[in-house]
């Protein structure tokens, strides 16, 4: 895999909350297809190199699948490190999460963005990928 830069990227949402980039499937879509598609639609992005780091299995606590055709209440989360080239402002369709800003800053300054709004789960998960060979 090429040299990762020391930069993550987050993305803030309408409301101030900090997220990383991702989705579910859509119907007969595949996962590179989905990540393409979220990494354009909510960062500007295209995919240049990525690697798997993480895959497991999660359980919802919703009343019902956000689309019926995705497994429930078990599912699956993929987790990717990766490459990006910034193309293009986020497309922010009418049926997406509306992204007002993508930021990319150090591992340290991304985790404290997530703490802060007590998203642990995602601070642990790029510290994971940092351990993992993320820079």
């Amino acid at each position: 895999m090429p040299h990762i830069s020391e930069n993550w990227v987050t993305i803030q949402l309408v409301g101030s909350s900090w997220e990383i980039p991702g989705s579910t499937l859509e119907l007969g879509g595949s996962y590179l297809d989905t990540i393409h598609r979220e990494l354009l639609e909510e960062v500007g992005a295209q995919l240049l190199s990525w690697q798997v780091i993480g895959a497991g299995q999660c359980y919802s606590l919703a009343e019902k699948p956000c689309r019926p055709y995705l497994p429930f209440p078990r599912y699956y989360r993929l987790t990717l490190l990766g490459e990006i080239k910034f193309v293009a402002a986020p497309t922010n369709p009418a049926t997406g999460e509306k992204v007002i800003s993508v930021q990319l800053a150090s591992l340290g300054n991304s985790m404290n963005r997530f703490r802060a709004q007590n998203r642990y789960d995602l601070a642990e998960l790029y510290q994971f990928t940092s351990n993992s060979g993320g820079h």
